[in-house]
């Protein structure tokens, strides 16, 4: 089953065209791909007061750089440091004063301080301060950062990039979802994020590259049809923006007695069956 599909050169702007963005000076926008949300009978009757609107669909590496790794990273961060505090037994008031420590000094020397001050063996806080050090004195969160904390931990670089494109993969959660192709473009996987909404004036679409190149409007934003998705990925699209815009959230008042009153069923499951 194929999840896109080719859209003839004469056929208008319809939901579910797959668009590419080029930026003002016609290079690859932020994001590069978009996928028109308006419904068919709006475009057809000129009822998007001018505008289009679209979610982003960013290549599967772009997405992994962009999105996942800096939580990745974020989420590393923290573990390094409570992991170094709790092998430590460092205050909590002195967490911070500890990263400032990481980050302005060479973490040869401050594991050789910290093992004799805290009377640790250099094996149990080694890697994680030569971890943390990278991370809080890298200027960028990039391929070179996750490499390098590969390197430290001791792993394999392509096992270890594999291992996290596939828990990125399985982690994409709610408002999000996986393309494996495109029609027409040669780039394979995309994550298609609905949790924003881009727009562009309706003049700025074209359903051809030959169309955008004889009329484009220089100087803006514009979005070129490269394909669309297949009549059932429209749907799932649909379905799944639809539910992401009609969420509601309950108080976490809620929250807390709903875990009450399981833990008060399994206390009285217990009482019941002694």
């Amino acid at each position: 089953m194929r999840e896109t599909e080719r859209a003839a050169p004469k056929d208008p702007i319809l939901q579910g065209d797959i668009v590419e963005i080029l930026d003002s000076l016609g290079l690859p926008a932020d994001p590069p791909y978009g996928i028109v949300i308006n419904a068919d009978c709006d475009l057809a009757h000129c009822k998007t007061d001018g505008v289009i609107s679209y979610v982003p669909a960013y290549p599967f590496t772009q997405y992994f750089l962009k999105f996942w790794l800096p939580s990745f990273i974020e989420t590393r961060r923290r573990e390094l440091l409570k992991s170094i505090v709790d092998v430590c037994a460092v205050c909590a008031n002195q967490h911070s004063e500890l990263e400032l420590w990481i980050r302005d000094e060479d973490p040869a020397d401050i594991t050789k301080k910290l093992s004799q001050t805290y009377s640790v063996k250099l094996t149990q806080i080694a890697s994680k301060i030569n971890e943390l050090s990278a991370i809080t004195k890298s200027k960028d969160i990039d391929w070179n950062l996750l490499l390098k904390l590969v390197s430290i931990q001791g792993q394999q670089a392509n096992d270890a990039i594999a291992k996290f494109s596939k828990i990125a993969l399985k982690n994409l959660g709610e408002g999000q979802f996986f393309i494996n192709e495109i029609c027409n473009l040669e780039t394979i996987g995309f994550v298609v994020r609905l949790r924003r909404i881009y727009s562009l004036p309706e003049c700025n679409f074209y359903a051809t590259k030959s169309n955008f190149l004889v009329e484009s409007n220089s100087g803006y934003h514009n979005a070129i049809r490269v394909s669309r998705l297949t009549e059932i990925y429209k749907f799932k699209l649909a379905q799944i923006f639809a539910h992401q815009f009609s969420r509601i959230g309950l108080p976490d008042e809620l929250t807390e007695l709903n875990e009450i009153a399981v833990q008060a069923s399994i206390l009285a499951l217990g009482v019941q069956n002694a």
